[in-house]
This record gives structure tokens, C-alpha cells and sequence, in this order.
């Protein structure tokens, strides 16, 4: 379950809040899905690229490599079609276009090893240069070939070498022409939690969300696998104040729940990993445990009750290379609602649960 938990150690009662939305102090966690408390560049991102389609430019901008990499073989060779457009040396002289040799290209993921970082190793061939003629002094090379290895959480940068097939040869270093946005991400019951999202024992007031990233842009790339966003890194940030109704009619009582006021924390989740394979990132697990319930239960009176904290979500992901910076893809509203005696409701979106607790 790529999510992150948060505990607080009270005198002799131990407190819980846990996911994204609620703050308490954190103790470490972590697990195969790399996923720690923010920021984000903290999180070990285990899982590699599995989808490279699109073009890809040489730092020098000497050749630009419009790939279809996206059979959707995690953790598998993957095959790798296209064109390659190398363009003028020499004033007055044409582009050279190339075809990707399939036979002699491909990628390969790593494997998922929590804490290693996941790469994608590439290896490119191209030849039949068109025009092959000489132009201006020079004939183009027969051959090129890229190797290297494109790190993940942006999935839009590479390093390497290059050779020709004179053997002559250098570093390399590559990005994307076109930086992939998530345009918003589809939310649904985390059933694997419990039929109705909530969790068990202590976790029975917490719900579990599940996040899958989504695309509807006609100009990107095709996602024909739903893949298209694995090894990325995605995080939580605050979108505006939020308002904590329980945590105040704690202090109004003369009372502080030591946990403090509901507020963003920072999560940071890495798509593709242990929660689903390709573009799902895990959960959003969602509000207080029954001991901070229970906490709120014996501390308020009960004409306090229904008690509501709301807080605004919002969700970014990350990008490698420089300029871009990350970008923001989605808004999201949460609210957790504590009744009393029974029954603790929590929303985010047009998802809302109540648990029976």
C-alpha cells in the first residue's frame, strides 16, 4: 500500500492521524513503495519507466529521436520504433531523417528494489540516412546509437553514450521536447482496505482512496497500456487554509488535542508501485483513527457534535528537467466529519463514506 502513516506518542495513549490530510508528528515509515514524509525529494522512487514515447532531443540539439516505446512489459525488455531527424551541420544542406533499427533497439526496466532508485536503460540504433549523399563536405554517418539509462520521478532526462559507425564516439546527454502532465487523476473506494474503504481495528475510522493519474490531452502521446505515468513521483501541497471544527471546540472546551489541527502534510506517493502496476500511485489514507475519535468523543461535549475539518488538496508532480519545474495537475476537497456517539464520515471529491464506528 504506497501511503504514508503518521503517529503521535502521548503520555500513555497513543494517538493516530494518518494520511496526507492530518497532521501529527511523524515516525518513520516506509516499506517497499519507498514512499517517506515530504518533501519530495526525500522519497526513494523504486519504480522505473516503463513508457518512453514521444521525442527525445540530444543536449546539442544535433538530433531529435520520435520514439513508440510503450508495449506495457513492466520490468521486461521493451521494444523501441521510430524516427530519428538529425539536423544540418553545414548551411544550405538538408536534415538527414533516419529510421530506428527495431531489431537493435529497446529499453529495459529495472527491477523494483526498495531502496534502490529505479532506471530505465536504453539502447538505440538508427541507419538509412536519407538523404545519404555528401552535402557540403560531409556524408552522413551510416549508423548512430544511443545507450544510457533515463532515471525516473520525471522519466524526461538521460545520459550516456553516442557511437558511429566510423567508431567514432562521446557522452551523451538527452530530454524529452515534451514534458507529460498528468490532467487531473480518476479517485475511487480503496476497496482493498475493506468493502466499504475503511480499514480494521484501529483503522476503522480511516478511509482508504485510491489515486490513478489520468491524461485527456489529444497531443500527447497515446497511453494505449496505462502506463504512461510509472516511475514518476507525485506530492501534496496545501491549497488554502484549513479549517479544523473539532480542534477548535477543543480549545473552546479548555482542551488541546495534542495532534494539532488538520492541515497538509506533504505526502509523497511513486506511481506504479505495490498499489497496482502503471498509473495508479496508491492510496490516500484518509483521517483519524478510532483513538483520535475516541480522543475527541471523551473530551467534547456532546452538543459539539458533528464536528468537521476541511482541507484543501493540492497534487503535483515531478519533472527532472530545468525550467519546467514541477507542475500542479490537481485540486482536491477533504473533510472529516466526527458524530457522536457513532458514526465518523469522511469526503474528498464526490467520494464520501461513513463508517458505522
Amino acid at each position: 500500500m504506497n501511503s504514508c502513516r503518521f503517529l503521535l506518542q502521548w503520555g500513555s495513549v497513543r494517538l493516530a492521524l494518518v494520511a496526507s490530510a492530518f497532521l501529527a508528528q511523524v515516525v518513520a515509515q516506509s516499506g517497499a513503495a519507498g514512499c517517506m514524509y515530504g518533501p519530495y525529494t526525500s522519497c526513494i522512487d523504486p519504480a522505473p519507466a516503463t513508457y518512453l514515447s514521444g521525442s527525445w532531443i540530444e543536449d546539442d540539439a544535433e538530433s531529435e529521436w520520435t520514439l513508440t516505446a510503450n508495449d506495457g512489459s513492466p520490468l521486461t525488455l521493451g521494444d523501441v520504433t521510430g524516427t530519428v531527424l538529425v539536423f544540418a551541420q553545414v548551411q544550405g544542406c538538408p536534415n538527414v531523417n533516419y529510421t530506428v533499427k527495431a531489431s537493435s533497439s529497446h529499453y529495459s526496466p529495472s527491477a523494483i528494489s526498495y531502496p534502490q532508485e529505479g532506471t530505465t536503460s536504453f539502447d538505440w540504433t538508427a541507419n538509412n540516412p536519407v538523404p545519404s549523399g555528401v552535402c557540403g563536405n560531409k556524408i552522413p554517418t551510416s549508423q548512430m546509437e544511443f545507450k544510457g539509462a533515463i532515471p525516473n520521478k520525471g522519466n524526461d532526462t538521460g545520459s550516456g553514450t553516442w557511437k558511429q559507425a566510423d567508431g567514432t564516439s562521446g557522452p551523451l546527454s538527452i530530454e524529452t521536447n515534451l514534458v507529460i502532465t498528468p490532467t487531473g487523476e480518476n479517485l475511487s473506494v480503496g476497496t482493498a482496505c475493506g468493502t466499504d474503504g475503511f480499514g480494521t481495528g484501529v483503522d476503522a475510522t480511516v478511509l482508504c482512496v485510491a489515486q490513478t493519474l489520468v491524461d485527456t490531452r489529444s497531443y500527447d502521446p497515446p497511453d494505449p497500456n496505462n502506463n504512461k505515468f510509472q516511475g514518476r513521483q507525485v506530492y501534496e501541497a496545501a491549497n488554502g487554509t484549513p479549517t479544523d471544527g473539532c480542534y477548535q471546540a477543543a480549545l473552546n472546551a479548555g482542551k488541546k488535542y495534542q495532534g494539532g489541527p488538520a492541515q497538509i502534510l506533504g505526502s509523497v506517493w511513486n506511481v506504479g508501485v505495490n498499489s497496482g502496476a502503471g498509473n495508479n500511485f496508491g492510496y490516500d489514507m484518509l483521517g483519524w483513527t478510532t483513538l483520535g475519535v475516541d480522543w475527541y468523543r471523551g473530551n467534547l461535549p456532546p452538543t459539539a457534535f458533528p464536528c468537521i475539518a476541511t482541507v484543501p488538496q493540492a497534487m503535483y508532480i515531478v519533472n527532472n528537467i530545468g525550467g519546467f519545474g514541477n507542475q500542479w495537475y490537481a485540486n482536491h476537497t477533504i473533510s472529516y466529519t466526527i458524530d457522536f456517539p457513532h458514526g465518523v464520515r469522511v469526503t474528498k471529491d464526490g467520494i464520501s463514506e461513513t463508517s458505522p464506528y
